[in-house]
């Protein structure tokens, strides 16, 4: 009798881990999906040689917030601590070289030093572009965007800061506004 009764509890338990099993993949099947991208989701245009010799060695993208007040030198764009964000680390590698240097190469850059000023434009599922403001820390004058300089083969790593609201990003393209081998004019 007490053989029936085991044979019995174990028949119910396994019914019972059998209908929340299927309770659990309903609820999981029919939860309500996130609106917007997921960050991973994210992917630039294209990837390798930005421009020339300036090659894309990664990226990644992140919504954030500004960290600090901050404004141009010329007065505007005024960004305020708190306000939405979002945040693309690139690293980039320079393959000028010495034979093959860069644009408007001065003759006394032998090394195939690089400088660079970057920026991006995002987009939304429809390919429309999404207005957003790089506020990239520091602004330097010609470009408000800062500069970065690269020695032949070095890689280095940076963020672009682009204000925007928007969390439907779908994609973005990198757009070089300088390069050369002296800091822009």
């Amino acid at each position: 009798m007490a053989k029936t009764e085991n044979h019995k509890i174990l028949i119910a338990s396994l019914a019972v881990v059998c209908i929340l099993t299927a309770v659990l993949a309903v609820w999981v099947v029919t939860a309500p999906q996130p609106t917007g991208n997921s960050v991973a989701d994210i992917k630039p245009v294209s990837a390798g040689y930005l421009e020339g010799k300036i090659y894309l060695v990664s990226t990644s993208a992140r919504y954030g917030t500004y960290e600090q007040p901050s404004g141009h030198p010329m007065g505007v764009p005024v960004v305020n601590e708190g306000d939405p964000c979002f945040i693309l680390n690139v690293t980039v590698r320079n393959d000028y070289n010495a034979q093959q240097r860069p644009p408007d190469s001065a003759s006394f850059n032998d090394t195939g030093r690089a400088y660079i000023c970057l920026t991006a434009k995002i987009y939304d599922q429809n390919g429309a572009q999404i207005q957003a403001l790089d506020v990239t820390e520091p602004y330097l004058v010609p470009f408000n965007r800062p500069q970065h300089s690269l020695e032949y083969g070095e890689t280095i790593s940076f963020d672009i800061v682009l204000a925007t609201s928007h969390r439907d990003i779908d994609h973005y393209e990198f757009q070089m506004l300088y390069i050369g081998s002296m800091p822009a004019p």
